[in-house]
């Protein structure tokens, strides 16, 4: 029983090991990596080769898989590209298991004194998190080595051994096996490294290990589909097309186990052979799938059709698995949200000059409030994700990062219910009586709402400038930019001051249409300058 425990402690310290690797990586240089595999995905090599370096890094073909995802449903990258990407990824996963099953134990302290230095005095920052990475290394390495050692007296117990020979004399039993523990702990890295354990300390048979092995990566390609099976059709293309790879190279896999049983049985003697089988089966698989890759890729594309219909702006898809990879991820799909809602109200404001000429129909004025609603809708879900990510661990940096979306989704929302009580009074007041501005009146409205989209330009380009993959702004010249938004507004106020008087000279006048919009029209300079703060507020600290 205590062999049990201590062989469950060593799997979950390489579960454990993996994902502060994993996570650390990410949380450093998650949108480096993004943009780095953005621009480097442009034909199948490159994807391929993309996709090797990425899962060496990220010790993990599923997390590789998950942002690839992420990438295909931007439409950055094609399917097929994508498809090479994963199959890299796979290889990439292999090798590492590859140079884990080397003797590396030598560097355990090392790695541990280098890493909780950084780690414990600097966790806020990219050095801290860096130093996360080393000690995930650190743990691999001292996992693997418990694994091993727990292996030998679970040989004492004859009923564990018993269960085990039973599960092994049946080749399903163990490729199932092998899947659903690749399922459970997130990696057939750590699978293939239990079976190559229990393999050199007698516990398993080594034909039973082939099998546990090629289960395993049957699982972790199930894995990766299940994980994106709430996303859109196109973000589940190469996680499905990667399944099928999966499933027809283990099927062929398995029946040359069956066929080649007792050659293997004499050629396969150590957990060293098992790591090499891994190493060529994902090899076999990758080096096919590259020749196959077009008809697989259409293949996967009829059967994930993209959406027909657009989606509505209020849909907005945060709760994503590659978002939720580490929080600079989670945080840059918010801040490209953000602005996606910046333009599309943009849009709306640009469209507003018909009821301020016109009083077009009923329909269209209910329209105006529908496309307020959804955009409010947008707002609202940033505004619960950023509230379910600060419950998360963020770094200082991370932090103001949330702080400034956070400004920005807020300001928007302020924005929005002005822009609503623009077109309820337009609606009320104008429409509704059938009135008309003056010339003047109407010139000078006009104005100031073209000085608000103006504004409002300027916001988009200035959260624009920050997206990831967008030219990134120097911070003199955002700066720039965010002063002159900020003395828009005060020389707005004089602005609104002098407007103001010569509608009130014009009503003294008894002009025709300026007395029966005045309270209208100067509502409506309130409000536009109003809008043109909720502007200046959405650019907060950015």
């Amino acid at each position: 029983m205590h062999g049990l425990i201590t062989l469950a402690g060593g799997v979950a310290l390489l579960v454990w090991g993996l994902y502060m690797v994993k996570s650390g990586i990410l949380r450093t240089f998650g949108d480096s990596l993004r943009t780095w595999l953005s621009v480097r995905l442009t034909n199948r090599a490159k994807g391929f080769a993309a996709g090797f370096g990425l899962a060496t890094l990220l010790q993990s073909s599923t997390a590789s898989a998950l942002l690839v995802a992420g990438l295909q449903q931007k439409g950055l990258v094609t399917t097929a590209t994508a498809l090479a990407c994963v199959l890299g990824a796979d290889l990439g996963s292999a090798f590492v298991v590859r140079l884990l099953s080397f003797d590396l134990s030598i560097a355990v302290p090392f790695l541990t004194i280098l890493g909780v230095i950084p780690f414990v005095r600097r966790p806020d920052t990219r050095v801290g998190q860096f130093g996360r990475v080393l000690l995930g290394l650190a743990f691999v390495m001292m996992a693997l080595k418990t694994i091993v050692a727990a292996t030998e007296p679970v040989k004492e117990s004859e009923v564990l051994l018993a269960a085990l020979q039973t599960i092994g004399a049946n080749p399903l039993l163990s490729g199932l096996l092998g899947a659903a523990l690749a399922f459970v702990c997130f990696s057939s890295l750590a699978v293939v490294a239990v079976a190559a354990g229990a393999v050199t300390s007698g516990v398993i048979d080594p034909y039973a290990g082939l099998w546990v092995v090629a289960g395993a990566n049957l699982g972790s390609a199930l894995l990766a589909s299940v994980s994106t099976a709430a996303g859109s059709p196109v973000a589940r293309r190469a996680p499905t097309g990667n399944l099928v790879f999966r499933a027809a190279g283990v099927t062929i896999a398995g029946l040359l186990l069956y066929v080649f049983s007792e050659p293997l049985k004499g050629f396969v003697d150590s957990g060293a052979k098992l790591v090499d089988f891994h190493l060529l089966l994902n090899a076999a698989i990758g080096a096919a799938g590259l020749c196959v890759l077009g008809p697989v890729a259409r293949l996967t594309d009829r059967l994930l059709p993209s959406d027909a219909a657009p989606e509505l702006p209020a849909e907005v898809k945060l709760e994503t698995p590659e978002n939720l990879l580490a929080p600079v991820t989670a945080l840059s799909a918010a801040r490209s949200e953000v602005v996606i809602t910046a333009e599309r109200l943009l849009k709306f404001w640009r469209g507003l000059d018909t009821p301020l000429r016109t009083n077009p129909p009923a329909g269209i004025l209910f329209a105006f409030h529908d496309d307020i609603d959804l955009l409010r809708r947008r707002c609202a879900a940033v505004e619960q994700f950023l509230n379910d990510l600060i419950k998360s661990v963020l770094t200082g940096e991370e932090a103001r990062f949330w702080q400034n979306i956070h400004t920005a989704n807020e300001g928007l929302s302020f924005a929005l219910d002005v822009a609503d009580e623009i077109v309820t009074e337009l609606e009320t007041k104008k429409c509704a009586e059938h009135c008309f501005f003056t010339p003047e009146g109407l010139e000078e409205l006009l104005r100031e709402h073209q000085r608000a989209a103006e504004g409002l330009e300027m916001l988009v380009r200035l959260l624009a400038g920050e997206r990831p993959g967008a030219q990134a702004d120097t911070p003199k010249r955002t700066a720039s930019r965010r002063r002159a938004l900020l003395a828009r507004i005060r020389r707005n106020d004089a602005t609104i001051y002098e407007l103001t008087a010569r509608h009130m000279k014009r009503v003294a006048e008894g002009r025709a249409g300026a007395v029966d919009t005045s309270a209208l029209h100067v509502g409506l300079l309130a409000l536009f300058r109003r809008f043109e703060t909720a502007t200046a507020m959405s650019a907060g600290e950015l």
